[in-house]
Order: structure tokens, then sequence, then C-alpha cells
């Protein structure tokens, strides 16, 4: 009795030189099967009988090349490296069944059926299984982390291979997302993102000659607040060996997609309203105020100002630092070509 198939075809034999039974499967082996061997009838020299027997056996997964039950980076450098050297010890396709328990039947070709198995494979695997960082020891420096606007980068150490970047972020600030998955010959870059959890994994082999030189992940904000976010990775050199792996903490700070100029509270006032505006990119900002006849009031900001999401207050003075009148006033933000006007009014 197996998982993977209805009538698994083997053969028995008798061997009265030791006095063994001899089963032989002449079905290829499934992946995560659970073989169960019934023996019945079974005799002693005397014909005394005794309960049937039952083996059970359980085969090995398919794409976990170094047999520690996980189909990660490491498999995934092992993969390519046997495809780009001709080795079909570790070719996994051609399969039928379904995942995870592919019967497969190794052509002597590498081509997209092994691509899409492993594939199918790896997201098996991390679907079902949940990821957790570790609290191994750090292995080489710590690799340069940096925010490019609404881009996480991290940079991979030369001679970079393979390897894992798993991140926790605050999922009710931030949304993590990372480029679209991809195969070939000489790369596979796979992901899995969980956004109710907060968690967004990334592993990747690359045997191309020029290889991998970052991983980027795009950072959307959900809430003006920057976040604390946590990311630890491992990376592989030639022949599976770690070359680094560490855990950072950095802050992610929160930027917005676009300009914006919103609605200052309390509105009316008196003395002092909050004007909150968003800068998705860096350059020269001015807030004014203006009065009922478009004259100028007051410069609150005049200065090149990096992306992120801002508030300001005035407190109903002038640029003299004069207390002004009661009245309609008007604010407006310049930058980089955007411009936006709103209304307040000021009580006494």
């Amino acid at each position: 009795m197996t998982i993977a198939y209805e009538d698994m075809d083997l053969t028995t034999s008798y061997s009265a030189a030791d006095t063994a039974i001899i089963v032989q499967f002449n079905d290829p082996y499934a992946s995560l099967d659970s073989i169960t061997l019934t023996l019945s009838y079974i005799r002693d020299w005397s014909d005394t009988g005794t309960d049937d027997k039952e083996l059970q056996f359980t085969t090995y997964m398919l794409a976990d090349f170094d047999n520690n039950f996980q189909i990660n980076a490491a498999d995934l450098a092992t993969y390519l490296t046997g495809w780009q050297n001709g080795d079909y010890s570790f070719e996994v396709g051609p399969v039928t069944g379904t995942v995870p328990h592919f019967i497969p039947t190794p052509d002597n070709v590498y081509d997209l059926d092994d691509v899409m198995t492993f594939v199918q494979m790896w997201y098996w695997y991390h679907q079902t299984f949940s990821f957790s960082m570790g609290t191994l020891a750090d292995i080489g420096g710590l690799l340069p982390i940096e925010q490019q606007d609404r881009s996480l980068v991290v940079t991979l150490p030369d001679g970079a291979i393979a390897g894992q970047v798993f991140i926790q972020y605050p999922p009710a600030s931030k949304n993590l997302t990372t480029a679209a998955d991809a195969t070939s010959e000489k790369r596979i870059y796979l992901s899995r993102n969980d956004d109710i959890k907060g968690e967004i994994l990334v592993e990747w082999a690359d045997l191309s000659e020029d290889g991998m030189q970052t991983v980027t992940f795009d950072a959307q904000s959900l809430d003006r607040n920057d976040a604390n976010i946590t990311i630890a990775y491992t990376i592989y050199g030639v022949d599976q060996e770690i070359i680094s792996r560490g855990m950072q903490n950095i802050k992610l700070v929160a930027i917005p997609e676009e300009y914006a100029l919103h609605y200052n509270y309390p509105n009316p006032f008196n003395p002092v309203t909050t004007m909150l505006y968003d800068l998705p990119e860096t350059g020269h900002t001015r807030l004014l105020i203006y009065d009922l006849l478009g004259r100028e009031v007051h410069v609150l900001i005049d200065k090149v100002m990096n992306p992120g999401y801002y508030s300001t207050q005035w407190n109903g003075r002038n640029q003299q630092g004069q207390t002004v009148g009661a009245g309609v006033y008007f604010y407006q933000i310049q930058s980089n070509g955007f411009i936006q006007t709103r209304k307040m009014l000021l009580l006494k």
C-alpha cells in the first residue's frame, strides 16, 4: 500500500540460503511516499503461525538533495550546478502524480519539466512548513542593506551563487514585495510572501557569468509611520559553502507613492494648526502661507527634503513673528513641479 500508487508493481522471492524474503520494487519510488508492506500467513519450520507483520518505509523528498528535509537555496544551487555540469543525478523530471508525491522518470535531459518540478516542490515545501529566523552564529561581515526611496536593497557579497533572504515586517503598517519569480537555465528566483503574518522569503541560485548583485524589495506603506523590520540571510558560494549569514534590525522609513497636501487640523483653529504633506521623491520643497489677497505671509519650509511623510505647524504669525489677524488663509506646497493649495480659517 502506498500514497502515490494504486497498485505498485513488486515481486517477492525467498532465499533459503539465508532464510530471507526479498521484495523487489519494479516501479520507481515516489517522493515522500509512505509504503506499507504486509506479510501474511507467516509460518515457522514447525508450521506454527503468527500474526501478520507490517513494515513501513518513507521515501526521500524530491529536490531535497542534501537530505535535510528542507528545500532551500542550497538545493537550488546544487540543482543548477548539476544542470550546468550535465550531471543527471540531480535531474528531477519529468514526473507524474501530484505534488509532493511526484513519481520521477528521468530522461537524461535538463529542460522545462525539471525546472517546473523543482519549482512546484519548492512552493509545496514553503507553503506546508513555516520558516523561522534561527539564532545561528554570524558568518562574514554584515551585508550592506539600504533603503532607496520605496526600495529596500540587499547587496550580495562577491562569489555569491545562491542564497535566501527572509524579512519580518509589521503587516498593519507595511507590505513588502519583490521581483516576479523567474526560472531559466542559469537562474532560479523564487519568493513567498505572507502579508497576513508580515513575512517574505526570497531564495535564488544564479550561475550566470555576472551573477546576482542585489536582492531588492518594494516597500508599500499602509500608514504614515516608520517601521522596524528584521532581515535574516544566508548566502552560499561555490560547493554550497556559506560565505555570509546574519540578522539585522533596521528602520524602514515610510514613503508615500504620490504627492499630497492634506487638510489641516484643527480647522478653524486658534492659534496653532497642523498641516500634513507627502513627498514621494527627494526635491526642493516649499510650504507657504498666503492671505486672502494672495500676499505671502510666512514661508514655513524652504529646503531640499528627502521622501517621506511630514507634518508642520503654523502658529498664526507672519515671517516677522507678529500675530496675524483672524480670517481666511491659504497654505501651499511646491515640490518637483507639484503644487497644491488648501484653505484654512484662523479664529480670534
